[in-house]
């Protein structure tokens, strides 16, 4: 496929539905070679198979991100297929259910941890050496604006490990700038997701799009473009950055 990212690779975890589907599908058009990872081994082989059928190079990778053996043997078979890794998209993240400090105990604590910051760094340490091999080496981390403003509740371990995630992103960002990669984070605000839409009722929806400067709830496809920017030739100079793509929903 033609595009900005011909001739790219690209491995995306949490990448069979919400946020990480969308970017995949934004990458498959930019040009870019598709690993895919996600622990839900039937959606990841539906999108999969979806972009292939549009002629995308895709590998689908089942596997747990927050397991570093794992994740070593996910990036090496990646690497193994295409034979070069260039982009790096750390999507694995959330929370299940709103809690205190109080309510939550110390495994959900931990399980938070590994989701939304452990994950990305050892995908991050597993693929350095391939991005810095790579002219153009990119990481994305999908952070969230609850990492920058408490807009409303969710859960201890899911805000300290997306604010963590930021403060990776910029430790990255100093450590690989001598060789070519850039680093970068974006931090949604409220997102449609298969989760959402079942979870959210119709007062949340009414009461976020109030709160919202312009008054909507983002697709995935509104963060997942920001994302493929990020990777693109045109953000070259762009390194340790956080990116808000929230709407104005921390304006208001």
């Amino acid at each position: 496929m033609d595009g900005p990212l011909a001739g790219r690779v690209a491995l995306i975890t949490a990448a069979a539905a919400g946020i990480g589907a969308a970017t995949a599908r934004r990458l498959a058009t930019g040009g870019a070679a598709l690993a895919l990872v996600d622990c839900d081994s039937a959606a990841l082989d539906a999108i999969a198979a979806a972009l292939m059928r549009q002629g995308a190079a895709v590998l689908a990778l089942p596997g747990d991100a927050t397991d570093g053996a794992t994740v070593d043997a996910l990036v090496a078979r990646a690497v193994e297929r295409f034979g070069r890794l260039d982009i790096l998209v750390n999507g694995v993240g959330g929370w299940s259910c709103q809690r205190t400090v109080q309510q939550t105990t110390e495994a959900e604590w931990n399980q938070g941890l590994a989701l939304n910051v452990t994950s990305a760094f050892l995908c991050a340490r597993a693929a350095i050496p391939h991005l810095i091999a790579s002219d153009a080496g990119r990481i994305v981390n999908i952070s969230s604006q609850v990492a920058r403003a408490q807009q409303h509740l969710t859960t201890p371990d899911y805000v300290a490990g997306k604010a963590a995630l930021l403060a990776l992103t910029r430790y990255l960002a100093k450590e690989l700038g001598p060789h070519g990669v850039t680093v970068n984070a974006v931090a949604p605000g409220p997102t449609w997701s298969p989760r959402t839409r079942q979870a959210w009722s119709p007062e949340l929806v009414a009461q976020i799009e109030r709160e919202t400067a312009l008054g909507r709830i983002a697709e995935p496809d509104d963060i997942a473009a920001v994302i493929g920017f990020l990777c693109t030739p045109d953000a070259r100079h762009i390194t340790g950055a956080t990116i808000d793509v929230n709407g104005g929903y921390t304006l208001v």
